[in-house]
């Protein structure tokens, strides 16, 4: 999915397009990470991990064992 939305504020004078002719937009949510928000089974399942990694509900894991 892919937001467009025409209705632009200036917000600063010091920023420069990257090589790619590109601004980056900090906050907003980018076209490939939108199919998270979009599934919500799996945004329920993100919001469980930084919930328990914040209350230190960890473990670490041996890549090895896999």
């Amino acid at each position: 999915m892919v937001i467009k939305d025409m209705a632009f504020k200036k917000k600063a004078n010091n920023f420069k397009p990257n090589r790619k002719k590109r601004v980056v937009l900090r906050g907003i949510v980018r076209a490939y990470d939108a199919w998270l928000f979009n599934n919500p089974k799996a945004l329920t399942s993100v919001k469980r991990g930084l919930a328990d990694a914040t209350q230190g509900k960890t473990s670490k894991l041996d890549i090895n064992s896999l």
